[in-house]
């Protein structure tokens, strides 16, 4: 499939009353399941999808990392729609673009997400040439500066302890990715809450799966216009995941995401 085929689809972003706080400010975990649903959308429509390569291949794809710029924030009355296109590959890992607009076709938001293929009996990450040759996309556009690790040196202090429950885990096996937007924002201050309404980017490195039962330690850290969250194994004491919350510098205390009831 061409570049060009891949741009043309056009997805409704539809808003939900779930995907804001008691301020009407998205939760990080909101953005994720817009972009997971778009992804998901355009994958059935490429014939990509996770069912399909779960039958035929034994595979399922995982996200690495997830990175979105916001340019202004959502509104309740938002008309948005979203295009998604691979841009990169770099075997075994495979670069995705987003590009969210409203109805005058001015862009909201674009992001980038960092993929691999996981087989799901090993539960590694799939290398075998005859199953990645199914894989073959044209490189192209990228929207913005991205990367698939996570390369800051931050210190952390732990917040809690928390245990995976049986609700989290998805068909594949471990904790759905946008339940770690969720764990994120449960281990921020009240006050760190209270910014949501400013957050201009988002970015979160998925690191090591989560499964049933596990044990981790929930942990934060702060840098400049910043909290960054992490979740800790245990009794590895390894990283699963980090979120990155970034802020604008000079964003007013406004509501602009209130979602009413319909």
């Amino acid at each position: 499939m061409s570049m060009e085929v891949e741009r043309k689809f056009s997805y409704p972003i539809r808003m939900e009353a779930y995907f804001s706080n008691p301020k009407g400010h998205f939760y990080p975990s909101a953005y994720q399941l817009l972009l997971v649903r778009l992804f998901e959308y355009h994958l059935q429509n490429i014939e990509m999808d996770v069912p399909r390569l779960m039958r035929d291949y034994g595979v399922a794809w995982a996200i690495l990392s997830f990175s979105l710029s916001l340019k202004r924030p959502f509104k309740e009355d938002d008309a948005l729609h979203g295009h998604t296109w691979h841009s990169q590959t770099k075997a075994p890992i495979y670069r995705r673009e987003f590009l969210i607009q409203d109805k005058d076709h001015s862009t909201v938001a674009e992001g980038a997400a960092f993929c691999t293929l996981l087989d799901v009996k090993s539960r590694h990450i799939c290398r075998d040439p005859e199953i990645l040759k199914h894989f073959q996309l044209p490189d192209d556009l990228t929207l913005l500066d991205a990367d698939s690790r996570f390369r800051e040196q931050v210190v952390f202090t732990t917040v809690e302890e928390r245990q995976v429950r049986p609700s989290w885990i998805d068909c594949i096996g471990h904790v759905n990715n946008a339940r770690y937007g969720d764990l994120a924002y449960d281990a921020l201050t009240p006050e760190d809450r209270a910014r949501m309404g400013d957050l201009g980017r988002i970015d979160i490195w998925f690191l090591r799966e989560m499964t049933q039962d596990k044990t981790f330690l929930m942990q934060r850290a702060y840098g400049e216009d910043c909290i960054y969250v992490r979740g800790l194994l245990l009794p590895e004491n390894k990283p699963s995941f980090v979120m990155k919350l970034s802020f604008r510098k000079d964003a007013a205390q406004e509501s602009y995401c209130t979602i009413l009831p319909r």
